[in-house]
């Protein structure tokens, strides 16, 4: 059995898988950051960052009207 200090939270997991995204991001795998920031997005809906970055690579993959939903 696996002690609380052990198990992750889907605030941890979703903060991990934002910062894979923002490395997509910066290597302009626009795509594939999507994907990631939608992973965090299910895991912690509750942070706008995430919401926002998502947009900016809807924008810059000129996915405009994904951008806004």
């Amino acid at each position: 059995m696996s002690s609380s200090n052990e198990t992750r939270t889907s605030i941890e997991i979703a903060e991990e898988i934002k910062k894979q995204a923002n490395t997509l991001f910066a290597e302009k795998k626009y795509l594939k950051a999507i994907e990631e920031y939608t992973k965090a997005i299910e895991l912690n809906p509750n942070v706008p960052a995430y919401y926002t970055n998502r947009a900016q690579c809807y924008i810059l993959t000129e996915g405009y009207g994904a951008a806004i939903m």
